[in-house]
């Protein structure tokens, strides 16, 4: 499963590569994601088939690391490719590191193979209910991104995705449980209350975590009136500073074989880190931001691999294998919900505060193009303007991340004390 997931995301970045046109483009970023999915899940399941409970935080801390190093080189390369050269290079870039990986991975990873053939095993695989679900969630996304900028809240257009999403996913769950042979969706993971709150704290991390990268760039790039590479530079502190917190988190829970202490003080940091970022302004010093930046960093990195932990330990033995994939579901979920939800929130402040000085409300529904016009504008009264309805947006939405993860640190305390010493139930050998 992963080499399928890495050719199929070679796969899909050649399809971008050669993309002459939306509808290839689409088809390429369509398979490029069941590939990238993939090898998350299966990142995450191998670790947990070949390294004891106890010392898997700390083997997950470096995987966190490499996750972590890429998220945070990608903005200033995405600055580079920007200003530089083709966005073809964007696609071209992942060709290497493929090559690598589907030449290494077969003498590297080493397994029992299964007495079943591949046909077998994959028509094991719960399509439909794997179907239903993506499906589902698409969209629900996609009214949530429609929502209030591109039509009313009230709107058929948005109501209908929102709704059908919502009782698609409400169908996948029974589905799972009442129809699905082999349920790719199981339901003994979510057997207690500290199981669901540590699925719903890794979403809310994920949420947090990418809704605040993606549009501080945009902060950066409107209101500190920075080029693309400069804004992936600065933007630097917040993750620089989750990388090696996240592997020192991993390493002190192999250590003292307790996670709550972590998750909990994460959750304590964010919410103060979101806090203290929303007096962010236009003079803002370097100094300052930077600061929050490394604030918020710092409690947010403390959640990734405490969470991982979390959900690993709160599930029987035989569940691991599931337990891990639906955390890297929920985050790769709070990922997609962080961007969606999060523009919309930062669209519809930006509107109600355009109509407030009676500008046009249609320029939220195109932020980033507004946000390119502004910079090329010569310093006016106006500008300034553009750029205090710009900040006072961005804050709402930080305001709003302050607030949910407070939430977080509600529902972590749900989350129960388990166990890290569990035998190893697996017949799977690392080389």
């Amino acid at each position: 499963m992963f080499l399928l997931a890495i050719t199929l995301f070679t796969i899909g970045s050649i399809i971008c590569c050669a993309s002459h046109g939306i509808v290839s483009m689409l088809v390429g970023r369509s398979i490029q994601g069941i590939g990238g999915g993939g090898i998350l899940s299966v990142n995450l399941i191998i670790l947990s088939d070949i390294i004891p409970l106890r010392q898997r935080a700390q083997y997950q801390g470096y995987l966190q690391l490499c996750f972590a190093f890429g998220s945070n080189i990608a903005p200033v390369i995405g600055g580079l490719i920007v200003q530089k050269t083709t966005w073809r290079w964007l696609f071209y870039i992942n060709l290497p590191f493929c090559a690598i990986s589907l030449a290494t991975v077969p003498f590297t990873i080493r397994y029992t193979r299964p007495k079943i053939t591949t046909k077998e095993q994959l028509l094991s695989i719960d399509w439909p209910g794997i179907m239903l679900s993506i499906a589902s969630t698409t969209l629900f996304l996609v009214g949530i991104s429609w929502g209030g900028t591109e039509y009313p809240w009230s709107s058929a257009t948005t109501l209908c995705p929102l709704l059908i999403g919502l009782a698609g996913v409400l169908l996948t769950v029974i589905y799972e449980i009442k129809y699905a042979s082999v349920p790719f969706l199981r339901m003994s993971i979510f057997q207690n209350r500290s199981a669901i709150a540590a699925y719903a704290c890794t979403v809310l991390m994920a949420f947090s975590v990418y809704a605040t990268a993606y549009y501080l760039v945009l902060w950066l790039l409107a209101v500190k009136e920075m080029s693309a590479v400069m804004a992936g530079v600065c933007e630097l502190p917040l993750g620089l500073t989750i990388v090696p917190i996240s592997g020192a988190t991993g390493a002190a829970i192999t250590r003292v074989g307790k996670y709550q202490w972590a998750i909990w003080l994460g959750w304590v940091l964010s919410t103060l880190g979101m806090g203290v970022m929303v007096q962010l302004h236009p003079d803002t010093s370097t100094v300052a931001y930077v600061f929050m930046f490394i604030c918020a960093g710092i409690g947010l990195g403390l959640l990734f691999n405490s969470l991982s932990a979390a959900v690993q330990a709160i599930s029987p033995t035989k569940d691991v294998a599931y337990a891990s994939s639906m955390f890297a579901f929920m985050r790769s979920l709070g990922l997609c919900l962080g961007v969606s939800i999060g523009g919309t929130i930062f669209q519809n402040f930006l509107q109600r505060r355009l109509e407030h000085y009676g500008l046009s409300p249609e320029i939220a529904k195109q932020a980033q193009v507004y946000v390119e016009a502004l910079r090329s504008e010569p310093a006016s009264p106006e500008k300034t303007l553009a750029k205090q309805i710009i900040n006072w947006a961005f804050q709402m939405l930080l305001a709003t991340l302050c607030g949910i993860s407070g939430l977080g640190l509600v529902i972590s305390a749900a989350i129960g004390r388990y166990s890290l010493d569990k035998e190893l139930d697996s017949q799977h050998v690392i080389a």
